[in-house]
């Protein structure tokens, strides 16, 4: 209510009390009588219900306009504001204006924020998707949207097996709303499309309980398919003209007598087999790794193996004044083809005895272990540097300097190779008490 009206009934008040005063003086100037006293009472009562009425109205219209104003603003309409020019209310409403422009101001940055955030996710060459407590997509980016096949803005809010309709990416999710981290390379869709997808939980993330990062490898297993049939390639191609210089190379070994020209046609052959060692080893390592070696899988006894793999790098690690130890438990049988095991113990003990100095011991111990078989092959070398362990097992690495060779890298790739063929697994550690340690474990013969 106006200023003026609450001004109207103060005179309104005066005026009764007035009327009051001027009753009692009739009566004779005298004291006021009960009636001058009932009369005075009454208009001063009158008085303050019509003053409280004013106020109360005053008030009530302000907190009518607030509480529209709030329910506007939580409808979206940040930018209501109160509208009342009452002096009762004036200071209330002064403030839930202020609190209404905080508001706005929150908002609009909220809003920023959101932009920046969508805005990142949809520049991430990966698809990214981030999963409510109760297994619903609540976003989404770009990149995800066009690997999944999802179609934009119908899959906010619904269950991700619902929208995606892949188990084993359900499966991840799942996972991950359980609190584990998971990750796999798993085909999706018709065309059986690779990715690598893995899921982690969002511990305090709100509505957001989980994320899930799809990375597409159809260009990545692309390229390595090039690079194997590449060197697959290449490696026929050498050997044709390999075998055409050792021939032509023994050929003259057979008629000169020079001592110094035998010398060079010595180092010739050297250089041939190696090379032709080389080619062989490449051959092998694609066709393993394309998945065509065919393995004749059957119970190996590791003594008779080990003895096998020995038998060929024992005359080369007595030249060099190094010891080899064997120990394999007798309980100690793999399911593996042998000859494909006795090439990985013997790359083994190849690798181990490069690096061991003279005087040091090669050790292979086996022995049976919780349904598989271990093996251990142990050098007394320099060891690895922390660095380097993880790669250790890929094509043509020699990065530690501590450990360079004449080797080209290929042994311990067909060692890792050949036991994924067989179900296994390998990895290599430093011995506390120096040197290096590569431990294989293979399925146990039943």
């Amino acid at each position: 209510m106006s200023g003026r009206l609450a001004w109207l009934a103060a005179a309104l008040a005066a005026a009764i009390a007035a009327l009051a005063y001027a009753a009692g003086t009739l009566v004779g100037h005298t004291e006021a009588s009960g009636w001058t006293q009932a009369v005075t009472g009454g208009a001063l009562a009158i008085a303050g219900a019509v003053a409280a009425f004013v106020v109360s109205w005053g008030l009530a219209r302000a907190s009518g306009a607030i509480v529209r104003t709030v329910r506007a603003i939580e409808a979206g309409e940040t930018g209501a504001r109160v509208e009342d020019s009452s002096r009762l209310a004036g200071p209330l409403v002064l403030h839930v204006n202020r609190l209404a422009d905080r508001l706005e101001e929150v908002a609009a940055a909220a809003e920023a924020e959101a932009a920046r955030l969508q805005a990142t996710f949809d520049a991430a060459g990966t698809g990214i998707l981030a999963i409510g407590r109760s297994g619903t997509i609540e976003l989404a980016n770009a990149a995800a949207v066009t690997m999944l096949g999802l179609s934009p803005g119908a899959f906010e809010g619904r269950r991700f097996i619902e929208a995606v309709r892949d188990y084993e990416l359900a499966a991840l999710a799942d996972a991950a709303l359980r609190g584990e981290a998971t990750a796999k390379v798993v085909a999706f869709g018709p065309r059986r499309q690779p990715f690598r997808a893995e899921a982690r939980p969002i511990p305090g993330g709100g509505e957001w309980a989980a994320l899930l990062v799809l990375t597409d490898l159809t260009e990545v297993q692309r390229t390595e398919q090039m690079r194997r049939d590449f060197i697959s390639n290449v490696s026929h191609e050498l050997r044709t003209p390999l075998a055409a210089v050792r021939a032509l190379a023994e050929t003259l070994d057979q008629e000169v007598d020079d001592p110094a020209v035998r010398e060079v046609i010595e180092r010739i052959l050297a250089q041939v087999d190696r090379m032709t060692a080389l080619v062989s080893e490449l051959l092998d390592l694609s066709r393993i790794e394309a998945g065509a070696l065919e393995l004749a899988v059957g119970p190996v006894p590791l003594r008779e193996a080990a003895a096998e793999a020995a038998a060929v790098l024992e005359p080369r690690a007595k030249a060099e004044g190094k010891a080899l130890a064997i120990d394999a438990a007798e309980d100690a049988v793999a399911a593996a083809d042998r000859q494909a095991l006795v090439r990985i113990l013997t790359n083994l003990l190849d690798n181990a005895v490069k690096y061991s100095p003279p005087g040091g011991t090669v050790r292979l111990a086996a022995r049976r272990v919780d349904g598989a078989v271990e093996i251990a092959v142990e050098d007394e070398g320099p060891g690895i540097a922390p660095e380097h362990l993880p790669r250790v097992f890929e094509r043509f690495y020699k990065g530690d300097p501590a450990r360079a060779s004449e080797g080209v890298g290929l042994g311990l790739a067909i060692v890792k190779h050949l036991a994924r063929a067989h179900g296994g697994s390998v990895h290599a550690e430093n011995r506390p008490e120096g040197g290096a340690r590569f431990v294989v474990r293979l399925p146990a013969a039943s």
